[in-house]
């Protein structure tokens, strides 16, 4: 009988755990909350969701390995990250994992990541290294990485990663060196497109 309560109470108890963390779940809303996504991302802690209002965003964004959800309210059509050739538009590059999601946005104006070699820039719109995001029905256009070098994966650039990459639509991005270029619209782990 005493196996049956610990067990009854344990339940109970995982319950009223699993209610309580889930009653912690903060949504910020840009921009009514905080005017920036990069501050919603900064302010959210793991399981938090950052929903961006409909309009133009211009900034450039990273995750910082957050388990967090960033979603647009009207879809991709109607909301716009735009990177202002300032770098990758969007960057990946803390051990982001599945649990870390970006839904309905149009990612553009990215000019890409420095990389080690002098000359050389990755991932105009998303750079992702070393994480598996969850990137889902965005549209990722208007992006580059030239480099005096090398260019590599205009739209969206994965070194040593396993993103998910669903219903989004890459068109329109370049990438371009002196010494060679791959995946104007995306290179993953090697394969370019």
């Amino acid at each position: 009988m005493n196996d049956l309560k610990c067990t009854f109470f344990l339940y109970f108890y995982l319950f009223a755990l699993a209610a309580v963390c889930s009653a912690c779940r903060t949504t910020i809303h840009i921009p009514e909350d905080l005017p920036t996504i990069q501050e919603g991302i900064e302010a959210a802690k793991n399981g938090d969701t950052v929903l961006v209002a409909t309009g133009t965003y211009v900034e450039n964004i990273n995750l910082y390995g957050k388990k967090i959800n960033i979603y647009s309210v009207e879809g991709a059509c109607k909301t716009v990250i735009d990177g202002n050739d300032k770098g990758s538009v969007v960057t990946f590059e803390n051990g982001e994992t599945q649990e870390t999601v970006i839904c309905g946005f149009t990612i553009k104006n990215g000019s890409g990541t420095h990389g080690i070699e002098w000359g050389e820039y990755f991932g105009g719109g998303l750079y992702c290294s070393n994480s598996s995001p969850r990137i889902l029905n965005c549209i990722i256009k208007e992006n580059c990485a030239v480099g005096i070098q090398r260019g590599s994966g205009g739209g969206i650039y994965c070194y040593q990663s396993s993103p998910i990459i669903a219903d989004c639509k890459i068109e329109k991005n370049i990438s371009l060196g002196i010494l060679g270029s791959d995946g104007g619209g995306i290179t993953c782990n090697n394969y370019s497109l």
